[in-house]
């Protein structure tokens, strides 16, 4: 996870009063380089809010919008049981 990328989503779960350590980042890198010497990066990001027990996988990398999908996932409630 890029710094910028990381600051996001800590901004993201601090502006709706939930604490960061609620939740359990596990990043994946996909990329592969053996294809070429200049490849995209990829990969993909599983989160986990710990007191709901409920988690999302996002796709990463290059071109990719994750931290404003998981974004969208906070203030949709998806993480938190109601």
């Amino acid at each position: 996870m890029q710094s910028d990328e990381k600051e996001d989503i800590l901004n993201s779960i601090s502006s709706l009063n939930l604490n960061a350590d609620d939740f359990e980042f596990n990043e994946i890198d996909l990329t592969n380089p053996k294809e070429a010497t200049v490849c995209p990066i990829s990969g993909e990001i599983e989160i986990k809010y710990i007191s709901s027990n409920k988690s999302r996988k996002y796709k990463t990398g290059h071109g990719s919008s994750w931290p404003a999908e998981f974004e969208f996932d906070l203030k949709t409630n998806y993480f938190v049981t109601r």
